[in-house]
């Protein structure tokens, strides 16, 4: 099943997404009711109820946005929190 996101994690200088807190997902165990930290710099600010992608090594996990507090200065920096609502396993065939 294909799922439309408007952000990933990653990116560059200036326009990017980051986990806050990324060893958790080698540390916990992950359910729908996971929550996790992000931090980034986006001209278009997300919104809550906005999709987040972040690729693994074996998949690639789907996020809502459930909270996002965008910061003053700098004008594109944000901290959210996502919550975890999907995954999806690589075909180690085409990848």
């Amino acid at each position: 099943m294909k799922m439309a996101n408007k952000y990933k994690i990653g990116g560059g200088w200036g326009d990017s997404i980051q986990w806050q807190h990324p060893e958790r997902f080698m540390k916990e165990e992950l359910t729908s009711e996971s929550l996790f930290a992000v931090y980034g710099f986006k001209q278009k600010m997300p919104k809550i109820g906005d999709t987040l992608i972040g690729e693994f090594t074996k998949s690639y996990m789907h996020f809502v946005f459930t909270e996002v507090e965008p910061c003053t200065d700098p004008s594109d920096m944000f901290f959210a929190t996502v919550r975890l609502t999907g995954q999806n396993l690589k075909d180690d065939k085409n990848d």
